[in-house]
């Protein structure tokens, strides 16, 4: 292999990435629609309905950003979607992880971390940012616990 042909060198040749509007507007249209399921407001029109834990629904809208970042990442490859399940598995199975917001954050740091490896790091710079945004919102929304 030739030793000036970086992009072949960092196995880049056929990585596509989204324009970073085009990123930009999944990862907020997963957000929105996450959000809408997790949270659930029509339970607060029907009057036997349990109200949704914080923890759990904040983890579900995380999962749900979560699918964009690994979406993008992925693209086509077959190997990294193996790489990912395995990881998935290992990380969720093998850590001591109580809190399901940190199981949730975990697979936004493994999407971070396979896009910074796959030297996609506007998309991973990108993705830190708005799941930092979204973690704050979160957090400055979150009922404290009785």
């Amino acid at each position: 292999m030739d030793t000036t042909d970086f992009p072949a060198l960092l196995s880049l040749q056929d990585v596509q990435v989204p324009h970073t509007g085009q990123t930009l507007l999944r990862l907020a249209a997963a957000t929105m629609l996450g959000a809408l399921l997790a949270y659930r407001p029509w339970r607060k029109l029907l009057p036997a309905a349990t109200p949704v834990q914080d923890e759990t629904a904040q983890s579900q809208l995380l999962i749900a950003v979560a699918g964009v970042v690994m979406v993008v990442v992925i693209g086509e490859s077959t190997a990294r979607a193996f790489g990912l399940v395995g990881l998935g598995a290992f990380v969720r199975f093998r850590s001591g992880i109580k809190d399901p917001r940190d199981a949730a954050a975990m697979f936004m740091m493994i999407g971070i971390g396979m896009s910074c490896g796959l030297g996609l790091i506007s998309t991973a710079v990108l993705v830190t940012g708005f799941v930092a945004l979204v973690m704050v919102v979160l957090d400055a929304t979150r009922r404290s616990a009785p």
